[in-house]
């Protein structure tokens, strides 16, 4: 759907195990959906008539040439230990902060936690 279409008719659906809200439509020039995150409601034919993909895009574009940029770093192949450190932060968010489907991490199926560390609580 072009990203200033009008929307069409909105179904509201509560999707994945976390129940977050998506609003969806379509009209004749494509289909669209949207997540809704914050707290405000009742304005999903703005974000479906505004909203595009383009702000992600651009995001994940500079993050990907910013972590290629210090993966690929002439310097790292002379200092290949210094990789490590994304390693053990990656290691540690996925023990200590990812959830399953179940809402469970790694580290509360194996008793060492009692509940999943915010990414702000794990770099602290």
């Amino acid at each position: 759907m072009a990203r200033s279409s009008k929307p069409g008719q909105i179904d509201i659906a509560l999707l994945s195990w976390w129940r977050d809200r998506w609003a969806f439509t379509e009209n004749k020039s494509g289909k669209k959906g949207i997540c809704h995150i914050g707290n405000e409601t009742g304005r999903e034919a703005y974000w479906l008539e505004h909203a595009s993909y383009l702000s992600s895009w651009q995001y994940q574009n500079y993050f990907h040439c910013q972590f290629n940029h210090v993966i690929n770093d002439p310097r790292r192949k002379h200092r290949p230990g210094a990789l490590s450190i994304f390693v053990d932060i990656y290691r540690a968010w996925h023990n200590l902060c990812w959830v399953d489907r179940c809402g469970k991490s790694p580290a509360q199926k194996l008793g060492v936690a009692e509940s999943p560390l915010t990414l702000a609580e794990l770099l602290q």
